[in-house]
């Protein structure tokens, strides 16, 4: 599941990474769902969408 931290390439770590990142909004967005509170889920999936901009930003 962490192999996405120990890139062999660029180009598989950023398919890996994306892969990762969908992945978590799922599994946030659904945890969400159940437990009703879609404000704080709004930050929290703004906060990742944030990181993973400056993430690509500070690799490309």
């Amino acid at each position: 599941m962490f192999k996405f931290l120990l890139p062999t390439s660029f180009f598989d770590w950023e398919v890996e990474s994306v892969y990762m990142l969908v992945l978590a909004y799922y599994v946030l967005f659904y945890t969400c769902l159940y437990a009703g509170s879609s404000i704080i889920c709004y930050q929290v999936l703004l906060l990742l969408s944030l990181l993973f901009e400056m993430l690509c930003l500070i690799t490309s």
